[in-house]
């Protein structure tokens, strides 16, 4: 079964905006609340507390408090003070890649993302609240979308850049633009398929090695090609569970599970919580 136009994520791009900046307050909860999507996120603790989990590692962040999400991250979140305001960057898998500054290694911008969260240092200073804050208030102001879209980005920006001033990531190796086009057919091939795709036809598109072909995506999205795309058809299926009514065995069998148990063992994995609670969450 073909998907012809699925939705990539619970946030949908334009050509020209590869950034959603998002500022909102958060109720207290008892429980945290788990979710995945393709693209990468930034966000800022601007008041209250805020609990982060990410690969059964929980940090709790107070005012100036940052954390990061990678490429199909499973992630949690919890307010453990009532009404803590947050500011998130939203940021599309492209937006990296297209950024060029001359004299700035394109590993600068993606490094945080691609240290593993055992690994990212937790980083709290009252700069990230104020660099937040500043843009929310340019923002208020109004004024024209191209203006705003480069205010977003120059923020999110000089956010990593303070980042790297107070923390340190993995010097690892991070794809350039050329890589990350040399992989385009397969992302393309995973996104408009609903069923498991397989690694050798994947490279064969690339007209890569099978070795090459795992070495540049391990690189370019910190996730294996088979965990890539396992993760992406439970995105879609959580993305369903949110705006349609198909039942568990529909879901299954459209986004290739081997059954409704299948998914579920699957989706508890990734989500912390069965398919039929996170609908009803």
């Amino acid at each position: 079964m073909k998907t012809p136009n699925p939705s990539l994520s619970h946030y949908q791009f334009s050509n020209d905006r590869m950034i959603i900046f998002e500022s909102h307050r958060h109720p207290l909860i008892p429980k945290p609340v788990f979710d995945m999507h393709l693209p990468t996120e930034l966000g800022v603790v601007l008041s209250g507390k805020m609990a982060r989990f990410s690969n059964n590692v929980r940090t709790e962040l107070p005012r100036g408090g940052v954390w990061l999400g990678g490429i199909l991250e499973p992630h949690g979140r919890q307010a453990i003070e009532e009404n803590s305001k947050v500011a998130v960057f939203i940021i599309s898998t492209d937006f990296f890649h297209h950024t060029v500054i001359p004299g700035i290694d394109s590993h600068v911008w993606q490094a945080p993302f691609n240290t593993v969260p055992e690994r990212r240092p937790t980083l709290i200073a009252e700069e990230f609240a104020l660099i937040a804050e500043r843009l929310i208030a340019i923002l208020d102001k109004g004024g024209p979308e191209a203006q705003r879209s480069g205010e977003v980005q120059l923020t999110l920006l000089e956010i990593i850049l303070h980042m790297h001033r107070l923390g340190k990531f993995d010097d690892c190796a991070c794809s350039t633009l050329n890589d990350f086009g040399r992989l385009r057919p397969a992302l393309d091939l995973i996104y408009r398929s609903s069923k498991p795709v397989d690694t050798a036809e994947a490279a064969k598109l690339c007209k890569l090695s099978s070795s090459r072909f795992n070495q540049l995506f391990i690189q370019a999205t910190r996730l294996s090609f088979s965990k890539f795309s396992l993760r992406h058809r439970l995105s879609q299926v959580a993305h369903e569970l949110k705006n349609g009514m198909n039942s568990l065995d529909e879901l299954a069998e459209k986004w290739g599970f081997a059954n409704k148990s299948h998914l579920v063992h699957r989706f508890s994995e990734h989500y912390n919580t069965t398919p039929n609670l996170y609908r009803k969450r």
